[in-house]
């Protein structure tokens, strides 16, 4: 072979090798690019204030909707978005002792992805699931008494109206301290008032709830949660 051709081919080998340098580069880059892209899309995953993903963990027992099928769960629909936070968060802390939410509480990663679910739930709209015969089914009921308890004509026997609190039309306040009553399950509403009186829930702050609920008996529990069915009956 003579100098030329050696040349040549010399000439030859450097492109190509400078050329597969080249690609070798690119690819490095390209790949370097695409894991950097991919560690960003894991970081947005990660502090992605959308709790979405646990909107079906929650319809299980709330509904999709936040309107629940059973009243041994409570329709969350509509409720405000501050006292839906606050009560996963004692749920979560302990404050508030409930088997099934402390264990589905806990596991949500973040405070971010507790508010978005508060925030998609409190706009839902709430279908009451009370009716007539809702109430008939307790004995104790009178809802003239319950009348009495809700607008606090019964205040000569230690109980403050329910009213307010909760306000005129059971709607709970703006600022989410006192939750809307009206369309919530009666049976729901008397079991938190039984366990509120038992000093099993505790999250009541000062005590508010739970004094309040010590001087009523069942009578006094089933007759105001009836009266509050009544009125979301007659609202629809």
């Amino acid at each position: 072979m003579g100098i030329q051709s050696i040349k040549k081919h010399l000439y030859r080998f450097g492109l190509l090798s400078l050329s597969l340098l080249i690609a070798t580069e690119l690819s490095a880059a390209t790949g370097s690019k695409d894991k950097k892209a991919e560690k960003k899309s894991e970081k947005k995953v990660e502090e992605s204030d959308d709790g979405s993903r646990y909107i079906l963990n929650c319809s299980e027992c709330h509904g999709f909707d936040g309107n629940s099928i059973s009243p041994e769960w409570p329709n969350i629909a509509g409720l405000n978005k501050s006292y839906i936070i606050r009560q996963l968060k004692d749920f979560k802390e302990g404050k508030r002792v409930n088997e099934e939410m402390t264990q589905i509480v806990k596991e949500f990663p973040s405070d971010k992805e507790l508010a978005s679910l508060a925030k998609y739930f409190s706009k839902q709209k709430i279908i009451n699931p009370n009716t007539s015969e809702t109430i008939k089914q307790y004995s104790l009921v009178d809802l003239k008494l319950g009348e009495e308890i809700f607008t606090g004509k019964r205040i000569e026997y230690g109980i403050p109206a329910c009213s307010a609190c909760h306000g005129k039309e059971g709607l709970g306040d703006n600022e989410g301290k006192f939750p809307r009553l009206v369309g919530q399950h009666m049976a729901y509403t008397i079991k938190q008032m039984k366990l509120f009186r038992s000093k099993e829930r505790s999250n009541d702050t000062p005590a508010q709830m739970r004094n309040i609920a010590l001087k009523m008996d069942d009578e006094d529990i089933e007759s105001v949660a009836a009266y509050i069915a009544y009125m979301s009956i007659e609202r629809d």
